[in-house]
Order: C-alpha cells, then sequence, then structure tokens
C-alpha cells in the first residue's frame, strides 16, 4: 500500500519510440516543457525518483494519461544539476516496473 501511495505522488516522463526496462542505464533526450519540468521537479527531491512511459503515438506533442501505455518504469534521475533545452540528454536507470499512471497527472 505504501508503495502505491510512493508511486501516485511521482512526476511522469512520457518518452517517445523508447522503452525504459529495470536495470538499464540509457541516455533520454528531453525536450518539452513539461517533460524537462517534470525532470526537475524529480530532481528537487531526496531520491530523485521519476516515472518514465513510453506514448502509444510518438506524433503527440502534448500527450495526455489516454496516449501513454499503462505500465511504466520508476527509475532514479542520475545527473549533476537541472534540465533545460541546452542539455536535455540524461541517463537514468530503471528501477522497477510501475503500474497505473492513469491515476497520475503527466507532467
Amino acid at each position: 500500500m505504501e508503495n502505491n501511495n510512493l508511486l501516485s505522488t511521482l512526476p511522469i516522463l512520457p518518452v517517445k519510440r523508447t522503452v525504459l526496462f529495470p536495470g538499464v542505464m540509457m541516455p533520454l533526450t528531453i525536450g518539452r516543457e513539461r517533460s524537462i519540468a517534470a525532470v526537475n521537479a524529480a530532481m528537487k527531491t531526496e531520491d530523485k525518483m521519476i516515472v518514465v512511459v513510453a506514448q502509444r503515438d510518438p506524433q503527440t506533442e502534448e500527450p495526455g494519461l489516454s496516449d501513454l501505455y499503462s505500465i511504466g518504469t520508476k527509475s532514479n534521475y542520475q545527473a549533476t544539476g537541472p534540465v533545460d533545452r541546452r542539455n536535455g540528454s540524461r541517463s537514468r536507470p530503471g528501477i522497477g516496473p510501475s503500474r497505473g499512471p492513469e491515476r497520475r497527472t503527466v507532467h
């Protein structure tokens, strides 16, 4: 139960044409303002956790919850500073599966 409460408060990072698997570290290019805001929100927390979820249609520029798959990967953000349009590529290792973004706000 405690884990579900944690997941419901984590920022969501929608990604195009990419799936982040648990235990894998990979660079992701982050360029949308809402995505940058989600990553920066994660950076302000002690554990720097974020949920990475694949988009159904990569052409959608402002995805809503219905545009995302229902399972993503809880991830620990690995960076030295805030993300902006100049330095939007960061690596993050997948930690584990996450269900149910239908109860979260896409940032």
